[in-house]
């Protein structure tokens, strides 16, 4: 069954606008795990392995995506369901930034679920959407989506940096927290 024209055109700038906003995401929240754990307390030597181990561990239990598809019966609530937990996955982040101190076992935990779900929703978001949008377009509208997004990421992780040093003085060494906080629930 063909879709409208217009649903079809509303549905490319809602994907286009949740690029958008993943890669506010990324370049707010996921570049910032390990700078955040060190910004607590957490040794670089303990800090350093968030940036592999949790993805490992993200990697190996995205396994379960088929099933968890089948069990749901929609990719569309698979992808919002690992989307929601995603999101909330920044919430203690945040909270633990206010507080200035995390532990690093659930600094260690809450990335792991967050690389988890992110890993998982990917393949379920690709099959979903390229049943949402026409074959002939697909090429030219994904290239322009990710200069799009690209240079989201870009202005994301550059405001984000300026904002972490700019706070992260000697002088303004207290605000960091606030810095961490406001990027994780931006984040989420």
């Amino acid at each position: 069954m063909a879709r409208d024209v217009s649903t079809t055109r509303r549905d490319l700038r809602l994907i286009t606008t949740d690029g958008l906003l993943y890669c506010v995401l990324v370049a707010a929240g996921e570049s910032y795990f390990v700078a955040f754990a060190v910004a607590v307390g957490m040794g670089e030597l303990l800090a350093g392995p968030l940036a592999s181990v949790p993805l490992v561990i993200g990697g190996m239990l995205q396994l379960i995506t088929p099933r968890m598809v089948r069990l749901l019966g929609s990719l569309k609530r698979w992808v919002v369901l690992c989307a929601t937990i995603q999101a909330l996955s920044f919430l203690p982040l945040g909270i633990g930034a206010l507080r200035g101190a995390m532990p690093a076992w659930a600094i260690y935990l809450v990335v792991s679920v967050y690389w988890t779900v992110n890993f998982a929703q990917g393949p379920a978001w690709n099959t979903w959407v390229a049943t949402l949008m026409p074959d002939r377009i697909r090429a030219r509208y994904f290239a322009n989506r990710t200069r799009i997004t690209q240079l989201g990421t870009v202005l994301g992780l550059v405001g984000a940096g300026l904002a972490l040093r700019a706070f992260n003085s000697d002088e303004h060494h207290e605000h960091a927290g606030l810095v961490f906080a406001a990027m994780f629930f931006t984040a989420g």
